[in-house]
Formats: C-alpha cells, sequence, structure tokens
C-alpha cells in the first residue's frame, strides 16, 4: 500500500490518503433492463435496498439475501424521481421533480400515494424523514424548504432567506435543526423547525458550488467545497468552520454519506470510486469499482456499515462490504480482513 501526503489549506498540516484495490471488496448487480438509470438509494431497516429507475419511471427494491429485484411502475408518467428517504414505519418516500410531487411506496401493500405539491414549479429534489415524522423536501427552483405531514396530508413552505438559492442536501441533527447547502448563494444554512426560523452562513469569499450535507455523532456539519476540492467541517456553536481537508484529486465529487462510526463517505462520478475519509486519523481511503466507467451517482450506508451505490454508466448497484473493507485506525493502519484464498 503507497502513502503519500497532501497538504491541507488552513485548518491542518497533512492528510494522508491511500489506495485500495476494490476487487474483492465490491460486488456489482447489474439490473435486467439496460439504461434505467438508477439513482436515490437507501436502505431500509430490514436490510433491503430501495431506489429509483430514473429513465424507466420506477421504484426497484433489491433483496440482498435472496438477491431478488422487485420493480413498481410509479404511476405518474415522466415524474422525474430523484431522490428517496424511508421513515421509521418503513415507508419509502420519494422526490417527484417533473411532477412536482412527492411520493410515497408502502411495501407492505405496495400502493403507491401521490402528493401533488401546493407550491407551483417547487421542482422538488432532496428529501429527508426527520425523527419526529415529518417528510421534508427542498423546491430548488422555488427557495422553499416544505414539510408535509403524513398523518394530517398537509405541506407548509418555509420560504429561504436568500433568493434564487438552489438548495439542496438535507440533513437533521440530534437537536432537531435541519442543515442543507445554498449552491447558487454559496451558503449553509441551518432550520429550527419549532421556530420556523432560518441562519445562513457564508461558506467561502468566492463561489464554491458546495454540496452535502451531513451531521456527525458531535454534531458538526460536513460538505464538500467543490471548487477548493475540500471536505469542509463546520461547528454549529462556534459558528465558523474548523477544519478543511483537501480531496484526492479527482474529476468531480457527487454524493457524500456518513456511517456510524462518523467515517464520511465520498462518490466520485468520473473517476470511478468510492472514498472512505476518517477524521480520527484524517486519512482518505479510495476503493476503485472493478467495472470500468460505471459512474456511481448515489449511495447509502446500512446498519453494518457497509456501503450500497447506484452506478448509472452500466444499469446496476454496488455493494462495499465493510467486513473486506476494515477500519481505519488513528495509527493510520487499515484494519481489514483478506478475502479467502488470496494467498492460493
Amino acid at each position: 500500500m503507497t502513502l503519500f501526503k497532501l497538504l491541507t489549506a488552513v485548518f491542518f498540516t497533512a492528510v494522508i490518503s491511500s489506495h485500495s484495490f476494490a476487487g474483492d471488496m465490491i460486488t456489482e448487480y447489474p439490473l435486467p433492463i439496460p439504461n434505467t438509470y438508477p439513482t436515490g438509494i437507501s436502505v431500509d431497516q430490514n436490510g433491503d435496498v430501495w431506489f429509483l429507475e430514473y429513465s424507466n419511471n420506477s421504484l426497484a427494491r433489491f433483496i440482498p439475501k435472496t438477491r431478488e429485484l422487485e420493480q413498481f411502475k410509479i404511476p405518474t408518467s415522466k415524474s422525474g424521481s430523484i431522490d428517496t428517504a424511508v421513515g421509521g414505519d418503513g415507508i419509502i418516500w420519494f422526490s417527484e421533480e417533473d411532477s412536482n410531487s412527492l411520493g410515497k411506496f408502502d411495501p407492505n401493500t405496495k400502493k403507491f400515494t401521490e402528493y401533488v405539491l401546493p407550491f407551483p414549479k417547487a421542482k422538488p429534489a432532496s428529501v429527508l424523514v426527520a425523527r419526529e415524522g415529518l417528510v421534508w423536501l427542498l423546491g430548488w427552483n422555488n427557495d422553499l424548504l416544505i414539510s408535509f405531514d403524513p398523518k394530517s396530508e398537509e405541506f407548509r413552505g418555509y420560504k429561504i432567506p436568500s433568493k434564487s438559492s438552489n438548495s439542496y442536501d438535507l440533513a437533521q441533527g440530534a437537536d432537531g435543526w435541519l442543515w442543507f447547502i445554498q449552491r447558487s448563494t454559496n451558503k449553509l444554512t441551518k432550520f429550527e423547525p419549532s421556530s420556523g426560523t432560518f441562519k445562513e452562513y457564508k461558506i467561502a469569499e468566492s463561489a464554491q458550488m458546495a454540496m452535502g450535507t451531513v451531521v456527525d455523532s458531535k454534531g458538526s456539519i460536513w460538505f464538500i467545497q467543490m471548487v477548493d476540492n475540500k471536505l469542509t467541517r463546520f461547528d454549529p456553536k462556534a459558528e465558523k468552520i474548523v477544519g478543511e481537508f483537501v480531496i484526492p484529486k479527482n474529476k468531480g465529487t457527487k454524493e457524500i454519506a456518513i456511517d456510524k462510526k462518523d467515517n464520511i463517505w465520498l462518490i466520485q462520478h468520473t473517476d470511478n470510486r468510492l472514498l472512505r475519509f476518517s477524521p480520527g486519523a484524517s486519512h482518505f481511503q479510495t476503493f476503485d469499482i472493478p467495472t470500468a466507467k460505471a459512474k456511481p451517482v448515489s449511495m447509502a450506508v446500512d446498519s453494518q456499515g457497509s456501503i450500497w451505490f447506484t452506478e448509472v454508466g452500466k444499469s446496476s448497484i454496488g455493494f462495499l462490504d465493510i467486513k473486506l473493507a476494515g477500519e481505519i485506525a488513528k495509527n493510520l493502519k487499515v484494519r481489514f480482513k483478506p478475502p479467502k484464498n488470496i494467498l492460493r
């Protein structure tokens, strides 16, 4: 394993990066229909994997234990569905950008319900099911943060202070606050549901086309500054950026996720790889996807800490086994269980 140093810009003197051949760690499952553009992946409490087939206008379920795939046609044709979230009750929620709706699927009855947003041309993208049960959406086209109450089936809209914010990537902290990125206005935004108030934080002087967000167990907010290629940590208590880590050279990061051990995971679409960052070790580890030009776009972490992701280039879903990937210790050694017969 080769190690090399990357200098960071401001807060830390160095970040260590390592590269792993992931051929034995990653399993890919080709979908039966080509060019379905799978995206918006989530994992439910049973370990079943849910994702959207954008071009096929379907919601799909993959059952890892049996390797069965079920596909369910979304009632509205050309819905433009792109993001999913699983509720505590197992209900699947998804955003319908083109039909301006919130979709709901009940795995028990296998029935869809679609709710047209009362806000014209909102174009909902990111969807989040909060711990208290409300479903949240970002209407990136009209600067709205939107809540939906599944019990009353009522929507409520909150106007984001900055105009033309182009907001994406919802996350919720332990305190109930919601966080998201305003890509066009270069801001990180906090929203308190109980008071309905926003607070905005400028990310940098120069435009960063930021993306994210995720919240770690200590309450820190993580996101990516795309232009400067930095993984960034924001401290809500200090209300400032407290860490910037230069990401190994790449051609564009697509998505960010976090596991229960606070490791940050990134998808690098063009480079055809996954990236893991350990805050404790300040270490990036790269996992190349075996299939060339798989073009991963969306990912989710299951209850075991393994990574599921969609591949639009080959119309497949992928699985990175965390048991084989191992853990990154603070002494920068990567601990892993080697595949069987590797020395044969």
